[in-house]
């Protein structure tokens, strides 16, 4: 695999960055007029068009093995499908900036999870990151700012944070699993299950 050069790590990382925000106020909207179901099947559809066209070009278009079929069906459920659809869901009662903030708290899940499954070790270091992020959390979030007697606004943080906690479970798993094919050879394939599955579940 050619290594990117620092500028166009950076470029794509910065591209990355501005998606994911836009993606949030996107979703935002969308909720206004689908059900979060459709919004995330929605989404999928979008998705898949754009990496058929670029796995075609690229010749990564490939059939997945049977070994990759689990990370397959963890990405499409635990990530595209069950992620997306809490966020979607939780967003109708949150304004956007907040949810963002909780719904990226998945670092932390995972760096509390992943030693008390026995897949990490818990070192000085990561548990001082772990604690910073939570105080980042707090500083950023302003928990006086939110009205929680407002049970609409329980709700949907509720939902943000189980989505959340839904991707870092995704996550941990991710780093257990012995890749037969690529991770972008296989994405086509997590978003057509999620798709589908969104789909006949908004139905």
């Amino acid at each position: 695999m050619n290594s990117l050069s620092p500028r166009a790590a950076i470029g794509l990382f910065l591209i990355v960055v501005v998606a994911w925000g836009v993606n949030w106020s996107v979703t935002k909207q969308l909720v206004q007029f689908f059900p979060p179901l459709w919004t995330s099947a929605i989404r999928s559809w979008i998705a898949l068009a754009g990496l058929f066209v670029i796995l075609g070009l690229s010749n990564n278009l490939v059939i997945p093995e049977r070994r990759d079929m689990p990370v397959v069906l963890s990405v499409a459920l635990l990530h595209m499908t069950i992620f997306s659809v809490l966020v979607a869901a939780g967003v109708r009662f949150l304004p956007a900036g907040k949810a963002i903030v909780l719904g990226y708290t998945t670092p932390l899940w995972v760096a509390i999870a992943a030693p008390l499954l026995g897949k990490d070790t818990l070192t000085a270091p990561k548990l001082a990151g772990a604690l910073l992020g939570l105080i980042g959390l707090a500083v950023i979030l302003n928990p006086t700012s939110i009205d929680w007697t407002n049970i609409n606004v329980l709700i949907g943080a509720g939902m943000v944070i189980l989505a959340a906690i839904s991707w870092a479970a995704n996550i941990i798993y991710i780093r257990a699993h012995r890749w037969i094919a690529s991770p972008l050879q296989l994405l086509i394939w997590q978003v057509l299950v999620a798709r589908a599955d969104s789909q006949r579940d908004g139905r």
